[in-house]
């Protein structure tokens, strides 16, 4: 896979990856403007590429990304569309995220797919259970979400399984 030098918040190949990004079909464009958006969310000014992303790009695209089938490209764009979400979703607390709708179905998605990398993406949001108010864990420990997590303990996959027990055990 090709390597591209983190793009500054402002920079022209930020923008344009920003304003092209949902119409694009290609396999390897996709995972070079993902590429483009992990570097801008990881660089200095990545507060600033965090807005300018989520104010152009609604998160129901790039959950879309993650059920897509891009041949031979498939892997790669599945785990730089975890590692883009997991940033654009940082600073959302479980609370946030189980009032959005969308957001809770897509959780409750990730839990239950066999990828490891998004199984890993959804196991990450459930953790930040661990930073809210008791009454939020109660609610969370009859939900399904806690059943999807609890279920991934017994996954044929190593990584889930043990990531499973990681999260449950906070």
């Amino acid at each position: 896979m090709p390597t591209i030098d983190p793009p500054p918040a402002g920079s022209s190949q930020l923008t344009e990856t920003i304003s092209s990004f949902t119409t694009l079909t290609d396999p390897r464009a996709i995972n070079d403007a993902l590429l483009v958006f992990s570097h801008a969310l990881q660089g200095l000014n990545s507060r600033e590429s965090k807005q300018r992303i989520l104010e152009a790009i609604p998160i129901a695209h790039f959950l879309q990304l993650l059920q897509g089938d891009y041949g031979d490209e498939t892997e790669y764009i599945i785990d730089r569309t975890c590692s883009v979400l997991e940033s654009l979703l940082q600073e959302k607390t479980y609370s946030e995220l189980i009032q959005d709708p969308l957001l809770s179905v897509a959780l409750f998605q990730a839990l239950k797919s066999p990828l490891s990398r998004v199984h890993a993406l959804g196991l990450s949001q459930v953790d930040k259970v661990a930073k809210e108010d008791v009454s939020v864990l109660r609610s969370m420990l009859q939900s399904d979400i806690f059943n999807a997590a609890v279920v991934g303990i017994a996954s044929d996959s190593i990584s889930i399984a043990e990531r499973s027990k990681q999260t449950l055990a906070k």
